[in-house]
Parts: C-alpha cells; structure tokens; sequence
C-alpha cells in the first residue's frame, strides 16, 4: 500500500459534515476505489471547512486536483487538504454531469466557502443520472417505518366511496378515487389473479388491516405522488400499492384505506428514472401473496435506463444493486438488457425504404425457397441476424453424407431483420461463404451457393 493509501486511511476514517452556504449537505462518504475508469471527490479544508468538488480519470495515487485555485494549492502546501472520493463510475460523461449537477445544487461557483471556480463542463445532451439510492431509502422508511419526512400517512375511510354489489366491493362513479392514475414498472400493470388473492386475504380479516399485519406480516399502503404531469396532464399518481387499492376496493369488507401523501413540494425534483426505480423498490415484500419484480421488469427497467443513460451506466449496476441481483442472474439479466438495447437501436435505425422480414415463415421467403427446390438443391433459410453459417452447411453436409438426402448441391436464402445485420453478412459472411466453396470436393458436392432476399425498395420519390 503507497503512502498516498496509508494517509488516506487514516485522514478518511471521520467524515465530516460539510453545508453550503444554501443548505445543502455534500456528500462526504469516502468510497473504496477500486480501478473504476472514474471517480469524484470533495476536497475538504480542515482548518476552516472550504471545499472543492471535482473528478477525474487518473488513479488516485497519481492525482492531487486540476484546479488552478491558488488558495486550494496554498491548502495543500500547507497540508491542510483531506480527500474523500465520493462516486466511482465506468462513464465518464455521466461522471461530469454528476459533478455539474453537484455544483450546481451547492452553489459551488459562487459559495465563499468553495475553492470551485466554474459550473463544470457537461453535455447539453447528457441526463441528470436519477439517485437511486435516494429512491431505495425512501421505499425502505415508507414500507419499513411508515416514514418520509414532508409527505403524510393516514387511512381513508371509504363509507362515502364504496358499495357492495354480489359479495364485490367497487368504488362509486363520484369517487375521487377514481381519478387516481396507476403508474407501475412492471410488464404487466395488473395481475388481477394478486388482486383477488389479496382481496381474499383481506376479507378473511374481515377487512381489519391491522390484523392482516399482525397475522401474516402483509403491509398494505398506497404511495399517492400529488400533481404529477404525467403524459401530457395533471394528476395525482400511484406510485406504489396498485394491487393494495384494486384490491381493497374489490373486498367485500375492506372499508380502510392506508395512504401515504407526497406532495409536489417533495416530489417535484424528481426525473423520470427516479419514479421508475422508486415505484419498483415500493414492491411490498410479504409473508402471503406478494408479487415481486421479476426479471422482466428489471430487464425493461434496465432497457429504459440504458437508452438514457447508455448500456454500461453505473445506473443500471447501481439498480441492481439494490434489488440485491447478483451471480449468474445478474450476469444473464445484464445480457438481456444488452441485447435488447441493441435490437431497438437496430430498429430505430432502419431507415424507411429497408424491406423487413418477421421471420423465415414470410411469404415471400417461403416462395423463393419453393423455386429453389428442385429434388437436388439442399435449400435453407436464415437471418443474418441470427446467423450461424456454419451450423447450417455443417448440418447439410452430415446429411448428404451419411445419405439422409440424396441432394448435391446447397443453397443459402439469407433474409436482413436490419441494416446491422446485412453489414456483418457483408463482413464477415459472404468471405466464409466463398471459402467454402473453394475448399469443397465438387466429386461429393456440386455446387455451395447463397443469395439475399431483396432488402431495399426502389429509392423513395
């Protein structure tokens, strides 16, 4: 361990509590760097409490800082300079746009207690990363203690919003609680078969929540975000505990509503990816019926975080952290999120006159591969997308061979699903194509041919 190490170990083992002059508490946990591409850091004036927030992508026994503050290189002359490293991370864009959002939160460029000179230098084009961590402590203290500082915990009682028709409860047309609209992560928003398992549950308590609670470990609440807008309007929205309402409305006897109230004074600063992470830490773990987020959800989640953020932001890491995913699931849910950020940037790219094809059963394919056969020709279908050459003339040689067809000539149809996959047949396919050819017996197999379906209309007027 360098000097550098031995210092930091010791010099870190307090952190202190650093204000802006705004109110603003910065971040003072010292992480353990462990050869991440980039890194932040608050540095801290132990005489007199200035700071500086920067980054870099030196190693830290190398780096000291880039500033040209004549004050701060004083401060470290005189061996006054703690460091703490307060995020690591692998992009390094997403590592500047933390810093420019963390000195504009504090003021930094203007606070007399900051060494910071400038706003940083961020791309217009880069989103603010969502705090998931934030978000994970608040569905623990909101499902865990019923606690959220500015937000407000109280039960409903639906006397006046509810009735009962045929052994089922149902809200009454001037509800209020009508209007609530249902925000949710997961692939499927509802799975009514939860909803009437719980509804069950809790006209086995006879509606008593409390018992329910004590009984089976099951905590219903309904986590209400107030005047959210909300594709394109204005409405209060349920972030957390959709199943908990529907199926409380639907319980013959469940005339108690447990709420938790989040104003837009607490909400208001929060993105998009933010709700989206909040709503899926808020799944209520339970000792009865419970419906977790599942693979699904977390790939979607993961999809949408990588589109704004790119296929390898510590905020899909910093996600699955937080579900506690890791192993072999981790490694396979990482590959999902990766394949399918990939198959709709494909998409998304394909530009209007490329002709497309769903799968081999197209019509069109199938009617090239009719006229191809003629009782001699070993004729196959595949994707570029999902080709596998090799397989496909290994698996018609065998069978030439061992006399299973009694055909002498193989013929490729290749179909495009996007631009992507026609470039990599072009690369790389088309040369293993040809070298096959040429290294064939033409005594055992006459001929190794391929052709594309067509992949471009006529150029569009």
């Amino acid at each position: 361990m360098s000097n550098l190490l031995s210092n930091q170990k010791f010099i870190h083992s307090v952190s202190p509590r650093l204000v802006a002059s705004n109110g603003h508490e910065l971040p003072t946990e010292d992480l353990v760097y462990k050869n991440e591409p980039c890194w932040a850091y608050i540095l801290h004036n132990i005489k007199n409490d200035m700071w500086y927030i920067g980054i870099s992508t030196q190693h830290p026994d190398e780096y000291k800082t880039t500033s040209d503050n004549k004050e701060l290189a004083m401060a470290f002359s005189r061996n006054e300079i703690k460091r703490y490293i307060i995020k690591t991370g692998y992009d390094l864009e997403q590592m500047k746009r933390y810093e420019s959002d963390l000195i504009n939160d504090t003021n930094a460029e203007h606070d007399p207690m900051s060494y910071n000179e400038g706003p940083g230098i961020v791309s217009k084009d880069v989103l603010r990363e969502p705090n998931l961590n934030m978000m994970k402590d608040i569905a623990d203290g909101i499902l865990n203690e019923r606690s959220l500082m500015g937000a407000k915990f109280y039960t409903i009682d639906l006397g006046n919003d509810k009735s009962i028709k045929k052994g089922k409860g149902y809200f009454l047309p001037d509800s209020k609680l009508n209007d609530l609209v249902k925000f949710q992560s997961r692939k499927v928003l509802i799975n009514y078969d939860h909803v009437n398992d719980l509804a069950q549950y809790i006209d086995a308590a006879n509606g008593n929540l409390k018992t329910l609670e004590e009984q089976t470990g099951q905590k219903l609440l309904v986590v209400i975000l107030r005047d959210v807008l909300h594709e394109g309007r204005m409405v209060d929205l349920v972030i957390g505990g959709n199943h908990t309402l529907l199926a409380i409305e639907k319980s013959k006897y469940g005339f108690s509503l447990p709420i938790c109230d989040i104003p837009k004074s607490l909400h208001g600063a929060w993105i998009k990816p933010e709700l989206r992470g909040l709503s899926e830490y808020l799944n209520p773990i339970s000792a009865i019926k419970k419906l977790e987020t599942n693979e699904d959800d977390l790939i979607k989640t993961g999809v949408s975080f990588a589109h704004d953020y790119g296929p390898e932001s510590d905020v899909i890491k910093n996600h699955l952290d937080n579900h506690g995913i890791v192993g072999k699931q981790r490694t396979r849910i990482r590959s999902n999120i990766t394949k399918k950020y990939n198959e709709d940037k494909n998409k998304s790219s394909i530009p209007e006159n490329f002709i497309t094809y769903e799968n081999a059963d197209d019509v069109r394919i199938q009617q090239v591969k009719k006229d191809r056969e003629d009782g001699k020709t070993y004729v196959s279908v595949l994707s570029s997308g999902k080709l596998s050459v090799g397989d496909v003339v290994q698996r018609a040689v065998e069978k030439i061979k061992n006399g299973k067809i009694n055909y002498n000539k193989i013929h490729l149809i290749v179909y495009h699903p996007d631009p992507s996959a026609k470039k990599t047949f072009d690369d790389k396919w088309i040369k293993m194509i040809h070298a096959w050819d040429w290294f064939r017996d033409p005594q055992k197999c006459e001929s190794l041919t391929y052709e594309e379906m067509p992949y471009q209309k006529e150029e569009l007027k």
